[in-house]
């Protein structure tokens, strides 16, 4: 087909497809054919192309089809194509890029999904950095009884020494600082607790002049060695925890608010508003900034799916927002953030990145969602003891716990401080309405606990023990004698272990948190694109290794 045949079709395509003629299978044709005509021609791309399948993606005509969503997604690839092409003319290439944005926060259901996941498949310049090159570890460890440790570290006495989970903090005489020791439990990897100190190395010089305040631990070091294995100490008491039997540990020196959470309420730790929204914009824009340089926080918070089912699930049982399901545990899984006063924490969560557009997208996702979730539970923190059901069985209502302005502030802090971090720019779009409906939605199913349940499978009963299944029960809240009533693998067991947000084996009860944090992440990844592309001079130069454009490329 020559050049004038080629823009005839085109041109009555988009006609076809603009006017709305035929039904969901037509429709799905034609655009079809048009992919495949602008994916080879995209020079003949005009306003005129986007302005149909922007017409496409928002039709309400076709919305209540089964198969919708490939429908959207075939017109969103179209528009993904001439956003990257550098055959595209830049008018058009620019209008294509401002529709996309449009649509991933004006539309809904699968338009919007078809918007989001389009723009967060754009391809960006980001690799992280090699770890190799500032390994401390010379495939030894140095074994030493806790006094020589202490030594070593010239921490004159373990007085005042506390204890935080598995790590214990000592007074190193220092000031404001912690010297810390942190056990490994016996089953814990060697190579994570080893990249925990190794990300410190690298941080300490790579981030020590960033603008938001990041107080990195320094790791302890014995002739290059950062993993230790000590004979004695307090850590022997607690042999029964499970901790490792050869004493494993790392130590490091930290800032004395290292263990302190920013959605605490105690006398000791506790975050006033203003000083919450504070400590949220800095997390925010940390794990933003470290995102654009290929540093992802794999674990903010630890989310799943069902915990019940880790062992037996490929994927461990962790939460994946895209997939919408309920969210196991929420507010248990706010305890320990880490999202501290010093910054993020838990540094051997940190992955250096090498994957597609789209793993990053989804990375971006869970960081916006575990701030959203800490900030809901910033308010429920104030009563800790209002959770669960009352005497007649209702959900407790914790909603005046929630301040609604401080909470839409802190949505949109949320968003500018990542945003910020992630693209060194202010968000342009304007979320502020959205932010308002969602502050009411958490509000509602954030403030009462409505779902408690959790069903214990008898297919997972049969991968326990029967010690393990006694335990499990017990540690939910039913006595010896009423665990014992249960026999192992007979029925599913129901258990009130939330509160959850959904319904066991449910859809997420705040649909509009996962559509927030979705268009939030795609415009964080289109921001980041443009910059590159540098749209107002209409350059637009072929990413790396890429000559040309398929459907694998941005719907993998």
């Amino acid at each position: 087909m020559n050049d004038r045949g080629v823009e005839k079709e085109i041109e009555t395509l988009q006609k076809q497809i603009a006017t709305e003629e035929g039904d969901f299978s037509a429709a799905y044709v034609a655009v079809n054919d048009l992919a495949r005509l602008l994916l080879s021609h995209p020079q003949r791309a005009s306003r005129e192309t986007v302005k149909a399948l922007s017409a496409v993606l928002q039709s309400q005509k076709h919305r209540s089809q089964k198969q919708a969503f490939f429908l959207y997604k075939e017109a969103a690839l179209i528009l993904t194509a001439l956003t990257v092409s550098p055959e595209t003319p830049p008018v058009v290439l620019k209008k294509a890029l401002t529709t996309l944005k449009m649509l991933a926060i004006k539309e809904e259901g699968p338009a919007h999904r078809a918007a989001t996941e389009a723009l967060g498949s754009l391809p960006l310049d980001i690799k992280g950095p090699s770890l190799q090159e500032t390994t401390p570890f010379c495939g030894e460890m140095s074994t030493l009884s806790w006094s020589e440790l202490l030594r070593r570290a010239k921490v004159p006495c373990a007085k005042n020494m506390r204890m935080y989970g598995r790590s214990f903090a000592l007074d190193c005489g220092k000031g404001n600082q912690w010297f810390v020791v942190k056990l490994l439990r016996r089953e814990d990897s060697v190579t994570l607790s080893l990249r925990e100190a190794q990300w410190m190395k690298h941080l300490q010089s790579s981030c020590s002049s960033l603008p938001k305040r990041f107080d990195i631990p320094k790791p302890f070091e014995i002739n290059g060695n950062c993993l230790l294995s000590l004979t004695d100490g307090p850590h022997r008491e607690r042999a029964a925890e499970g901790l490792h039997p050869d004493g494993y540990a790392i130590a490091f020196w930290a800032h004395r608010d290292y263990y302190s959470y920013i959605n605490e309420h105690h006398a000791v730790a506790s975050l006033g508003a203003q000083q919450f929204i504070s400590a949220l914009h800095r997390n925010a824009w940390l794990l933003g900034n470290l995102a654009s340089r290929g540093m992802v926080h794999s674990a903010p918070l630890p989310l799943f799916h069902n915990r019940v089912q880790r062992a037996r699930r490929a994927d461990g049982g962790a939460y994946q927002w895209q997939r919408r399901g309920r969210l196991d545990q929420w507010l248990h899984s706010c305890r320990y953030p880490n999202l501290g006063l010093t910054g993020i924490r838990d540094l051997e969560h940190l992955i250096s990145f090498e994957g597609t557009p789209r793993e990053l997208y989804l990375h971006i996702g869970t960081h916006i969602l575990s701030l959203l979730l800490v900030t809901g539970s910033y308010y429920r923190n104030k009563e800790v003891s209002l959770s669960g059901l009352d005497e007649r069985g209702n959900p407790v209502d914790t909603r005046s716990l929630f301040d609604m302005e401080h909470l839409e502030q802190s949505i949109l802090t949320i968003v500018d401080g990542y945003h910020r971090g992630f693209t060194k720019k202010p968000l342009k779009e304007d979320l502020e309405a959205w932010a308002r409906d969602l502050a009411i939605q958490m509000r509602e199913e954030m403030g009462m606990d409505k779902h408690m349940e959790e069903v214990l499978r008898a297919a997972d009963q049969k991968d326990m023990t029967d010690d393990a299944f006694r335990l499990f029960l017990m540690e939910r809240g039913l006595s010896h004698e009423a665990s014992a009533g249960f026999n192992k693998g007979e029925k599913d067991i129901s258990l009130l272990t939330g509160p959850h947000l959904g319904g066991f084996n449910q859809h997420i009860s705040i649909p509009q948190m996962i559509d927030f944090v979705a268009t939030v992440a795609a415009l964080c990844v289109a921001s980041r694109f443009q910059a590159r592309r540098s749209f107002e001079q209409g350059a637009a130069p072929i990413p790396e290794g890429r000559t040309g454009f398929s459907r694998e490329a941005f719907f993998p």
